[in-house]
């Protein structure tokens, strides 16, 4: 008991001080005069009240505050955060700076904001109670370069029911940015500013130009704190509509000479690769796994180009389905392109595997860049062999994948042809063995009911009872791309990656060796033709069951647990 309390005792502890403290601001540059939020975060439940605010308010005055604390419970694990959200005021124009904050130990990064001289305008535009603003982010832009068009609703009355027309522009690919909400003050005079940024992306040369936006709404009444959504309004309440100016600005031709398949404006982009294992390890028909990502600073994921890699004799390559991810910011869109290539090398020897290079036009600098990975020497190492007989029998005693690729039995004298009669017939009885299992397995699972968590999810049963049908097929290419997306389906908690890398993530060893046979079969020196795959639709039974007892199980943990003996 003593000891039980002990381990209870240091697990509060350990669990007080493992937390993290991040810092973000939602806008990373605004004039003097507007205001920004300031969000600290600690994944733990700690007393943010306490946290030193001097250097902070040398540059910014803090406007308001607010606490926010929440516990997630999932899959019987406890989650607590805590959120300290800062509304903050510029007090100078300039390049100014969010220090660091530290919290028992802990520290957040640093924040560098740009403040710009106080935005005015007219006397006969401040007398409105409501009006807009529009305008781009640069005075320049060429054809699929990133342009951003931001528009302000700004409100000195009590403003509700407002709306804006759907954006939408021909010729144009627009991206929507995060919304923002914030305050002005103008001669003393305080607003509240919506602010919505668009990154629009020209597909042709010539004159773009943003048509006036109209903005209906409510004035007066009542309100809620965030300015909209109020359905009751107090006496005098009033309908307006405001209209924005009409905003053009002339779209460039790209540079002679480049073809717009190559065109690529950004204003960065980094490339870099990985590998699953390493490179210098590597043997004959042995898969390699080679990852190479790019990513890109004003291009949306979906305009990114394919990288290819040059035929290499002497290794199989293999390109999976590119994973295309986009994130946006008050800045723009940051798009990224990860592609997983799959080597398989048939031949021991050097290999040099030349440099991927990725051509591009720096908006800010206004010129061509290229980014490189540079050549890579591989050296193959012979198959691994303990000089003893090796036949590599197949799934279900197929024999005709039998060949000089994956079998280096040598049987020599008059008993060639009796060997291959009991190896014959072995594989036969085998096969039928097989197909009568597998005919009393199904007619039991016909009898028994379905379990509930069975029809919840029609998706998913169509996708189990799809891949069990490209199984007994024998479609290998059909097989895997089927088993992707059951996984994505059924274990939604392995994320995104490789079909590798979710079935390691698993850590069942039998599916791990019944995949790796279905990628020898199809990268490898066997055929895919020959694949059979009723034992990899057994496993995916095994692996289906036992997902759903662990369902019926309540707080049962993800992956297999190996309890010690009482």
């Amino acid at each position: 008991m003593v000891i039980r309390v002990l381990i209870f005792i240091a697990l509060l502890l350990i669990s007080s001080t493992s937390f993290a403290l991040t810092a973000q601001v939602d806008r990373s540059s605004l004039a003097q005069n507007e205001t920004m939020i300031l969000q600290l975060q600690s994944d733990g439940r700690q007393d943010l009240s306490g946290l030193d605010l001097s250097q902070l308010r040398k540059d910014f005055e803090v406007t308001g505050r607010s606490t926010q604390s929440s516990i997630n419970i999932t899959n019987g694990e406890k989650k607590s955060n805590t959120v300290l959200t800062l509304s903050l005021k510029p007090l100078r124009a300039g390049d100014l700076h969010i220090p660091e904050f530290e919290l028992d130990g802990k520290k957040s990064r640093a924040i560098n904001v740009f403040v710009t001289e106080p935005l005015q305008v007219d006397s006969a535009t401040q007398d409105r109670a409501v009006f807009m603003e529009t305008e781009f982010d640069k005075t320049e832009v060429m054809v699929g370069e990133q342009l951003l068009f931001t528009l302000r609703i700004l409100y000195a009355t009590e403003l509700s029911n407002a709306s804006l027309p759907e954006f939408q522009l021909d010729g144009v690919g627009t991206e929507e940015l995060p919304e923002q909400r914030y305050q002005r003050t103008i001669d003393g005079k305080r607003y509240g500013v919506i602010e919505r940024r668009y990154a629009l992306f020209p597909d042709k040369e010539g004159e773009l130009t943003i048509p006036q936006q109209e903005l209906n709404a409510t004035i007066g009444g009542g309100m809620n704190r965030f300015g909209f959504s109020i359905e009751n309004f107090g006496q005098g309440s009033q309908q307006i509509r405001v209209a924005s100016d009409e905003l053009s600005i002339t779209v460039q031709s790209i540079p002679d000479g480049q073809s717009r398949g190559d065109w690529l404006p950004a204003n960065q982009l980094t490339l870099i690769e990985s590998w699953g294992s390493d490179p210098g390890k590597i043997r004959v028909g042995e898969p390699l796994l080679r990852k190479i990502q790019l990513t890109v600073e004003g291009v949306p994921a979906a305009r990114l180009p394919e990288i290819r890699l040059a035929d290499i004799s002497g290794i199989n390559i293999y390109p999976e389905k590119p994973e295309l991810n986009s994130e946006s910011t008050d800045k723009g869109v940051t798009g990224q392109r990860t592609e997983t290539i799959a080597l398989i090398p048939t031949q021991q020897g050097n290999y040099t595997l030349p440099k991927v290079s990725v051509k591009w036009w720096d908006t800010k600098n206004k010129r061509f860049q290229t980014a490189e990975l540079p050549e890579k020497t591989l050296t193959i190492l012979p198959a691994i062999s303990n000089g003893a007989p090796i036949i590599d029998l197949p799934l279900l005693g197929n024999q005709s994948s039998l060949n000089e690729g994956n079998v280096s039995a040598k049987i020599n004298g008059n008993g060639v042809q009796t060997w291959w009669q009991y190896l014959a017939l072995f594989s036969t009885l085998a096969w039928l063995l097989t197909l009568a299992y597998l005919w009393a397995t199904k007619n039991q699972r016909s009898q028994q009911p379905m379990a509930p968590t069975e029809e919840v999810n029609p998706t998913l049963r169509h996708a189990y009872h799809e891949l069990k049908k490209q199984c007994f097929s024998n479609d290998a290419a059909s097989t895997k791309a089927s088993l992707e997306k059951w996984l994505a389906l059924r274990f939604p908690e392995l994320g995104n990656g490789a079909l590798s890398e979710k079935v390691a993530r698993l850590n069942d060893a039998v599916l791990t060796e019944q995949v790796n046979h279905l990628n020898n079969c199809l990268y490898g020196v066997g055929s895919s033709a020959e694949w059979q795959g009723a034992n990899l639709a057994k496993v995916i039974d095994q692996l289906d069951k036992r997902k759903n007892d662990k369902k019926r199980d309540g707080l049962a943990p993800l992956y297999p647990i190996i309890h010690a003996n009482r």
